[in-house]
């Protein structure tokens, strides 16, 4: 798990001359401890516990910040609204079409897979991103308990 210091948030926000604010430190906070892949309208309820004034357009503005400086990274998978994360190392996701839960997948990399793509291709790939698409085990017995 990634965790951003008060320090390192200091530090980070210093190269693109953004001044340090509670309300990223917060967003990093939360994005650094959750097992989900919040929406903004999510942080914004969780924001709001402990900084009562904070609006739904602050929250939006420092989720721009953190992209802009690489600390946040937006997933748009095309369901009804973008995740957010912290940026970390490549790997991959599973969404459920019931619920829309997302899921961080580890696959071991296939180093043969690249080489063939950037031959057959005349490619140079810089990343890779896989998203799979299914039923969550939640869902799935949900499902199993309702057909009973």
């Amino acid at each position: 798990m990634l965790v951003f210091t008060l320090t390192m948030c200091k530090d980070m926000t210093k190269p693109k001359r953004y001044k340090y604010s509670s309300q990223r430190q917060k967003i990093i906070s939360i994005l650094s401890g959750a097992r989900i892949h919040p929406t903004a309208s999510m942080l914004y309820d969780e924001i709001k516990k402990d900084i009562p004034n904070v609006s739904m357009g602050t929250v939006y503005r420092n989720l721009k910040v953190l992209i802009e400086q690489g600390i946040v990274k937006k997933l748009d998978f095309g369901t009804s609204s973008d995740r957010f994360e912290l940026k970390r190392d490549p790997h991959h996701h599973f969404i459920c079409k019931v619920c829309e839960g997302i899921t961080d997948i580890e696959i071991p990399k296939d180093i043969s897979l690249i080489p063939k793509l950037e031959d057959s291709y005349n490619f140079s790939i810089q990343s890779c991103d896989m998203v799979f698409y299914g039923v969550c085990e939640n869902c799935k017995n949900k499902e199993t308990k309702e057909n009973k």
